[in-house]
């Protein structure tokens, strides 16, 4: 069970990967569709390692909070409700929160 964050050019994309969920799951983070803070803060993350993507290994309580942040936001994409843009872009700032979680928890800051 691996998340892996990887930054290309003004987008990050998020692979995963689980034993427990058929298949792999890739999702696309495009900074123009986040607050300024929060791009900011997935580049802090993944400056410490420009070349090489941020792997981080899920136990199951994270990952079963990534699917379901995950499902919310691919609900969101098929529905046809009057604030489904801002609804997306507020669940990706609820993923880059998790995913700094996650950093933290693998890199604690010193």
């Amino acid at each position: 069970m691996a998340l892996v964050l990887k930054k290309i050019k003004e987008a990050y994309v998020i692979h995963y990967t689980s034993q427990r969920v058929t298949g792999k799951l890739t999702l696309s983070l495009h900074t123009k569709d986040m607050p300024e803070k929060t791009a900011h803060q997935i580049d802090a993350l993944c400056s410490m390692s420009a070349t090489q993507p941020c792997t981080y290994a899920l136990d199951h309580k994270q990952e079963k909070a990534l699917m379901g942040i995950v499902s919310k936001i691919q609900s969101e994409k098929t529905s046809d409700y009057l604030f489904t843009d801002a609804l997306q872009k507020t669940y990706r700032v609820e993923l880059v929160h998790f995913i700094t979680k996650i950093h933290h928890a693998h890199y604690p800051v010193r």
